[in-house]
């Protein structure tokens, strides 16, 4: 499934209710429309992201400025704009959440209970909001699984303060996180490092949105926090961006107090919001981040656009580098820097979300207005006007890093030989800890799957005759973790 936002009326998009519209479609493995709907009314609807719901529907959330077609109890300005669809994305129901000035919804997720929580930021002080701090305020909402309120919760001072993202967190509460301008306030205990600059924010509340703790990150200039999660020994990792390089903040590649070259920043904290180890990633131009997720083998996968190629970053597709591309980045569960891929082509490239089908392969979305099938780009894109219009963008990919432990491990519990081969490959796995029905799945360079071999005995062989001389590529699951290696056909 893949979620986002439209305003044309041709091509794959067979409806659109007036501006832009969210846009939910389904694509077969291969990347195919299966099919596509559009929701929204006669003005504009943002996405920010979509989850699929208890009963295999979907949630779609962003904001709206509607109040017709498909929108209903609008409250004014913008509202926070909740729908629930069937497994085929046939409208159950939906809901503006929000008062009459403008209130944008910026991410949902799913509850324990079958229900929601969301967030983004306010200036409203009436309709739904039953609290209001001043300017702006990161709103928190807790939705029942029919999308009604429970509860609500203001974050903030007398300045701006943003909700970006949340998740409920493994003891039942929530972790919110986003940005700060507040200060010597009461109602924000966290002490800002710029009285002029922006810093990143993290907020633990309990079940029911008390907050439990709250604490400011960065240096003496600007830091936005835009993804958050909880790590596999309880701690949090969030993604954010910066060009400060002091305070909380080290490892800046461009100089510091550069509004427009900003690194990506990923921060690693205990459970109590305490700083274990920060990294600053980037070029000596432009980063922006997407998100951050860790995998099963604790390592983390970062997304984001650069137009940098220099620094962290190399392979960029654009030769003046003045259009982004999607840049990957893989860190250790430490921080130090595994592997990373600049993904795109002349045009300009930028991520959206992941899905993952285990640590070494997952469908990425994002979108292009790249028009030549330059570079990684090799789809007809409809957009009459680039680089205004964008297409969505939809890869699969495998990931072939490979750190020096992850080698080591390799070496030692799987075999592979000859290498490089001519008629047949063997596969000795000298762990006998292998999964009884565990495969091993060979794939070309492009993600293709070439061969998948049950794995029955310590011995599985590969007739490799009837495939092309070339790069392939393995993985087996081993151990509870997944291993993956090249191999070579050659004649």
């Amino acid at each position: 499934m893949i979620f986002g936002v439209t305003n044309s009326i041709d091509g794959d998009i067979s409806y659109n209710h007036g501006m832009e519209d969210y846009w939910l479609l389904e694509t077969d493995t291969s990347g195919n429309i299966i099919w596509e709907k559009t929701y929204g009314g006669s003005n504009s609807e943002y996405s920010e992201n979509m989850i699929k719901s208890s009963d295999n529907g979907y949630i779609m959330f962003g904001f709206t400025f509607s109040n017709d077609g498909d929108i209903t109890n609008f409250h004014g300005g913008a509202d926070y704009w909740v729908i629930k669809t069937d497994s085929t994305g046939n409208l159950e129901w939906e809901k503006c959440l929000g008062g009459s000035i403008g209130d944008a919804g910026m991410q949902i997720r799913n509850t324990v209970d079958s229900g929601y929580i969301c967030a983004g930021y306010i200036c409203s002080s009436d309709g739904d909001i039953t609290c209001f701090n001043g300017v702006y305020d990161a709103w928190i909402v807790k939705l029942s699984g029919e999308g009604e309120i429970e509860w609500n919760k203001c974050v903030g001072g007398y300045q701006m303060d943003y909700g970006l993202c949340i998740r409920q967190t493994n003891d039942g509460g929530y972790v919110m996180g986003g940005w700060t301008l507040t200060f010597d306030s009461a109602l924000m205990i966290c002490d800002l490092h710029s009285l002029h600059e922006n810093d990143a924010l993290v907020v633990k509340m309990d079940s029911v949105g008390n907050t439990e703790w709250q604490k400011c990150y960065g240096g003496s200039h600007s830091e936005g926090l835009v993804d958050i999660e909880q790590t596999s020994d309880s701690g949090y990792v969030f993604l954010a961006s910066t060009n400060s390089n002091d305070g909380d903040v080290s490892g800046l590649h461009g100089p510091a107090g550069i509004t427009a070259n900003p690194d990506l920043w990923v921060v690693k904290l205990d459970g109590e919001g305490t700083l274990e180890w920060q990294r600053c990633l980037g070029g000596t131009n432009w980063e922006n981040p997407s998100f951050i997720r860790q995998m099963e083998n604790g390592n983390y996968l970062v997304d984001s656009y650069t137009y940098s190629n220099d620094g962290d970053v190399s392979g960029h597709h654009s030769m003046l580098y003045d259009t982004p591309d999607i840049w990957l980045v893989k860190l250790s569960p430490e921080g130090d820097l595994l592997g990373q891929q600049c993904i795109g082509g002349n045009g300009s490239d930028k991520p959206g979300d992941v899905y993952f089908l285990n640590d070494n392969e997952f469908y990425l979305a994002g979108m292009t207005n790249t028009p030549d099938n330059s570079g990684d780009v090799n789809c007809d894109v409809f957009a009459p006007e680039p680089p205004s219009d964008f297409e969505i963008w939809l890869l699969k990919l495998t990931d072939t890093t490979t750190g020096i432990n992850e080698e080591n491990n390799i070496k030692t519990e799987i075999k592979v030989y000859p290498n490089p081969a001519k008629d047949d490959i063997e596969f000795e796995v000298r762990s006998r800890k292998f999964e009884v029905g565990s495969e091993i799945r060979v794939l070309s360079v492009m993600g293709d799957e070439v061969a998948r071999l049950p794995v029955k005995t310590e011995r599985t062989v590969w007739d490799c005759r009837e495939v092309p001389e070339g790069i392939y590529l393995y993985s087996v699951k081993l151990n509870e973790r997944w291993l993956n290696g090249k191999i070579i056909v050659f004649r």
